[in-house]
């Protein structure tokens, strides 16, 4: 990856690291303009996609702009404009629950009102489109009874497609900004694809009951009622459980060659997911 940092800092100057990023690295770009860059192996592909998502929705006022891409030895590197905020998942660490709920029922009204308006038609448009029938699947490192109990939740999932929209792939308060001037910024577009709505819904209610679970029940309830009220969808408990496993196996996906830690962090949540989580 010195290649491509050495690239970047030559072309935009000084860099400093950010936190987050499951498959990149991310970095502040210090400008002027400030910009951020993330970079990855070529090979994950996300890169790429998080390209083609943006620049899809490039009429959107609460995405980033995409400025540049590039690549060298292996790895890639998306550039785009920076957005000043407040990360969602720093609210919710304030402990201030009056605000934290507001900004689950802006979440919910952003999702539903302004990304999941784009209906899937037929034509990807560049797009990844779902897979849900590539899930599960068998790997050593994962529990033959929790790849079959998957089995059972994932036949449920609507695979007709007529329901999918452009769905972000990784929604929820660890990838929303807070805006000074009101406004509610929707950042890491890199797992979007065409999917069924729950998928982003689901995801939201999981990640929340996972790091949240104090507070999560509240949280999701705001975060529901907004969506609904602007989009109804059907989203039960059974469901919400369902399309947070197709979820985490896109992420189990991802880990087939990563270090045995994270493969069993993953393993873990998988099964906390089948065994305890109600929604």
């Amino acid at each position: 990856m010195d290649r491509i940092i050495e690239i970047l800092t030559k072309k935009y100057g000084r860099m400093r690291p950010l936190s987050g990023g499951f498959t990149h690295a991310a970095y502040r770009l210090e400008g002027p303009p400030p910009l951020v860059a993330k970079v990855a192996s070529r090979s994950k592909h996300d890169i790429d996609n998080e390209v083609k998502a943006i620049t899809f929705l490039q009429e959107a006022t609460y995405t980033p702009k995409s400025v540049d891409s590039l690549s060298a030895d292996g790895f890639s590197a998306i550039v785009t404009t920076f957005i000043e905020g407040v990360n969602g998942q720093a609210i919710l660490d304030t402990g201030d629950i009056e605000r934290s709920e507001a900004l689950f029922r802006r979440m919910g009204v952003r999702l539903a009102k302004d990304i999941h308006v784009r209906r899937y038609d037929g034509e990807a448009r560049g797009l990844r489109i779902a897979r849900p029938e590539a899930y599960p699947f068998y790997a050593p490192f994962l529990p033959e009874w929790a790849v079959e109990a998957s089995r059972s939740f994932l036949a449920r999932i609507d695979t007709a497609q007529k329901d999918w929209v452009f769905t972000h792939g990784d929604f929820g308060a660890h990838n929303v900004l807070d805006q000074n001037d009101g406004g509610l910024a929707v950042i890491d577009w890199e797992w979007a694809e065409w999917f069924h709505p729950l998928a982003d819904v689901a995801w939201t209610c999981w990640n929340t009951k996972l790091h949240y679970p104090q507070i999560a029940d509240r949280l999701n309830r705001a975060f529901l009622a907004a969506y609904q009220s602007v989009r109804p969808i059907n989203a039960t408990s059974d469901l919400i459980k369902t399309y947070s496993l197709y979820k985490i196996w896109t992420v189990l996906d991802k880990i087939r060659d990563a270090d045995a830690d994270v493969q069993e962090k993953w393993v873990q949540r998988l099964i906390w997911t089948l065994t305890e989580a109600n929604f």
